[in-house]
Parts: C-alpha cells; structure tokens; sequence
C-alpha cells in the first residue's frame, strides 16, 4: 500500500460502518482506482467485503482487530508477547469482556499462533477479532502449508481425513520434544465454536 494508504487507516476507516470505494477514495486523496487496489488487497486477505452492485456498492470491514507478525519471529517475540499486544487493543473494544472470557481467549489464541510458528512453515501468521455484543469470534491464519497436509506428511497419512482423525485423537504431534500434541484438541473444545480450514 501506498504511504497515503495504510490498511490499518483504511480499516479503521470501515469502522463506523459500509462506505464507497469513491468516498474511501476522497477521504484519502487517491484516485478511485487506486482506492479500489487496496480495498481487493484487504479482501484478499479476509479484512473486508464488497456488499452491493455498482452505485449500491460498498465496502465492509470483516474484523475489528487484524494484527500480523512475520515469520518466523524476531528474536524475542513470542505468542505470549503476541497475545498482549493484542490484549492492548481489545481492552478498548471489548472493556465488558469477563476475566473467564479472556482467559479462554488468550489460551485459545496462543496456542494456535504457537502451531502456526512452529508448524506452518509460513512467511506471516495473522491474528484478527470480531466483537458483537458477547460474542467475540477470532481467527488465526497463516500463509503456509497448512494444518492437515502437515499432519499427513509428517505421520504418512493417505489424506485430509486420516489427518483428521489423527488429530482428534488428541495428544499427536510432529514434534514430541517440544510439544504434548493438546494444543489444537483442548482448544477445539473449550470454544463454543472450532472450524479448522487446511489448504
């Protein structure tokens, strides 16, 4: 993006609710095909959405928190460290969110950027939230491999599902020196909703 142009502002831009690619575009001082360059680039990264056709078209932010972190991770940073930067931000998008919540919500989110860094063989792992009311959803993506064709080349698993049922077995890992093979089981259960998306 443009130095004119910052996801973060764009995406903060979104916040009050849909806008134009032409108001974006004015708010911002760029063209409105420039404007629309950095609107596909946050869709495709799962930030934001185009709802409406034409003159009815606007733009729609997806979260309202996205952080991302390179990989592998500057020396000293770790999910630990990753969750308090995002507990920084969530203080002030969610301040009724209950110490229990939280609790959930850290374990849950550390555990899975641990496995993206460890496991992913990634270039970027992402972290984004959505709040509405109590309910907060949170995804954890990354740019590399992927959970299940991990799992399958590692146990020379035949497929995605074999993957899949090697996992729900709970404790499995790749890497038993460093990992118990919990993380991803406990989480998909203490949530009151787990989707896992491979490839």
């Amino acid at each position: 993006m443009t130095s004119r142009v910052k996801g973060e502002a764009l995406l903060q831009a979104l916040s009050g609710g849909p806008r134009s690619a032409g108001d974006l575009a004015g708010e911002f001082g760029v063209s409105r095909q420039a404007m629309r360059l950095h609107l596909h680039l946050l869709r495709e990264a799962g930030l934001v959405v185009l709802e409406g056709q034409k003159r009815g078209a606007r733009w729609r932010r997806l979260f309202d928190l996205s952080m991302a972190w390179p990989l592998p991770l500057p020396a000293g940073l770790a999910e630990d460290r990753m969750w308090d930067e995002v507990r920084a931000r969530l203080t002030e998008l969610a301040p009724s969110l209950t110490a229990e919540a939280e609790r959930v919500l850290r374990h849950a989110a550390t555990e899975m950027l641990n496995n993206a860094i460890d496991h992913s063989s990634g270039s970027e792992v992402r972290l984004a939230l959505r709040i509405e009311g109590d309910v907060v959803d949170m995804l954890i993506s990354d740019d590399g491999v992927g959970a299940l064709q991990h799992v399958r080349r590692s146990f020379g698993l035949a497929s995605d599902l074999d993957a899949l049922a090697h996992l729900q077995k709970g404790k499995q890992t790749s890497d038993p020196a460093r990992h118990a093979g919990e993380g991803l089981f406990f989480t998909s259960k203490m949530v009151d909703q787990f989707a896992l998306d491979s490839g």
